[in-house]
Formats: structure tokens, C-alpha cells, sequence
């Protein structure tokens, strides 16, 4: 053993003041990381509130005058929008209630629908593919029956349960009352996908 080698058994003052300022740097970093991953995180979900809210409101469905379209308990997400399009699922307040169903008819046209459920929009015979069954459905109004204005009428793809635009108590929407048109459902998992 070399007689000039020394050992020490405590650090020096010096070596304590660097391990001490490391030590610090080491927990200001960890304590910056903490903070800017809060940051955006919260960014992110402000930018995905504002999303749903101001363009694509997420819609729980609930009962089944959209089956088998949209079944009860399912999540969709809407498309804001005013103006829709025949045979567009659309999202509409009704009263205190959000209401879903499908455009059938606009202002001014005239809507005629036999004994079995078929729908004539001006005499001419409305092609339903989206359809299981067809169904004349709880209604209370006369037809032939020319939609007012600047509205919409529409109906639940579950003609026979669907209280809709052929009974007073819905009645034709408004272009007011449109939340926007269903575009897509991700719950539950075995139905996600666009709605047609």
C-alpha cells in the first residue's frame, strides 16, 4: 500500500455544496416537467370542450325510435349544422328534451303516407333503405299534409314506436331548434362507425 494515499470517510464542505445544488436542479426540473404536463393537458381538454360544444356535440341516445339506425344507449357524435339534407339523422331540442330522428321532408312540400306506412313526398314515392319495416305510426294529423316554412318534418326509423312530426306533440322542427346532423357513434363498441 502506497504510503502517500489518503481516505476519507466523510465528504468535504465542498462536496457537500455541489451535491446539494445538483440535487436542487434535480427536483426544479422534475417539478418544471410536473407543471408543463398539467399545462397541457388542461390545454387539450379545453381544445376538445370547445370542439364538442362549438362543432361536434357528443349525444347519449336514449330509447329505441331510431333502432335499428341508433340504439338506445348509444353515444354518437353530432355535426353542427343548420341546414340538413333529406334522409339526414338530425339532433333537435323538443321542449327540455334533445330529440334524434331522421329528415323526411322541408317547407313546402306536401307528405302523404298510406295504411302501410309508405311515405309520398309530393306524389312521389320516398325510397327508405334505411328501413326494417315500415308502419303508419302514431299519428294525429291529416294527411295529405303540406309541411310550413322553413321547417323540417321528421320521423324515428322505428316507425311504429317513434313519436315524431306525424303527431302534434313533436310537430315539425325548426331550423332553430337543430343541433346538427348524427355522423358517427363510438359506443357501443360493436356499432361504431358513420351513420347513414
Amino acid at each position: 500500500m502506497n504510503s502517500d494515499q489518503s481516505f476519507s470517510t466523510s465528504p468535504s464542505s465542498q462536496d457537500l455544496k455541489k451535491e446539494l445544488e445538483r440535487s436542487k436542479r434535480k427536483r426544479k426540473g422534475g417539478g418544471a416537467f410536473v407543471k408543463n404536463s398539467i399545462l397541457v393537458i388542461l390545454a387539450i381538454a379545453a381544445i376538445i370542450s370547445i370542439l364538442t360544444t362549438m362543432f361536434f356535440p357528443i349525444m347519449s341516445i336514449h330509447g329505441s325510435s331510431m333502432a335499428p339506425t341508433v340504439k338506445d344507449g348509444s353515444i354518437t357524435v353530432a355535426h353542427k349544422q343548420e341546414t340538413l339534407e333529406r334522409g339526414d339523422v338530425c339532433a333537435f331540442y323538443s321542449g327540455n328534451s334533445i330529440l334524434c330522428k331522421r329528415v323526411i321532408a322541408f317547407g313546402g312540400e306536401v307528405v302523404s303516407i298510406d295504411d302501410d306506412g309508405v311515405i309520398y313526398i309530393d306524389g312521389v314515392e320516398l325510397d327508405e333503405p334505411y328501413l326494417t319495416e315500415r308502419d303508419f305510426g302514431n299519428t294525429n294529423i291529416t294527411f295529405p299534409y303540406t309541411v310550413p316554412e322553413h321547417t323540417y318534418f321528421v320521423m324515428g326509423d322505428n316507425r311504429s314506436t317513434s313519436i315524431d312530426s306525424r303527431n302534434t306533440k313533436i310537430g315539425c322542427i325548426s331550423e332553430g331548434q337543430i343541433i346538427g346532423k348524427l355522423i358517427f357513434c363510438f359506443w357501443p363498441f360493436d356499432e361504431i362507425g358513420t351513420i347513414d
